[in-house]
């Protein structure tokens, strides 16, 4: 498979790390153009189900994903934090 960025380079595959950085910075490239087609989707989605998905990403990529909770029974609770790596993490 040949992955090109949009000056036409191929990445260099020789590793897997390296090749996650380099998709990972090719498509932090479109994040303003993502965001603007989150935000039509959201203002003008012909469905309800496209403009609420289009709000949610926008509100988790501003504010993080929101804290889930889960009842394990009687005086119990377990809390799940989902949130993706920080730079440099994982």
């Amino acid at each position: 498979m040949s992955i090109k960025s949009p000056t036409g380079e191929v990445p260099d595959v020789s590793s897997h790390g390296s090749l996650v950085a380099e998709v990972r910075d090719l498509a932090r490239r479109h994040t303003a153009l993502a965001i603007e087609t989150l935000v039509h989707i959201m203002q003008y989605g012909n469905k309800d189900a496209a403009r609420v998905v289009a709000a949610q990403a926008l509100l988790d990529r501003a504010w993080g994903s929101a804290v889930q909770s889960l009842d394990v029974g009687g005086d119990t609770s377990l809390r799940i934090i989902l949130d993706t790596p920080h730079e440099g993490g994982r």
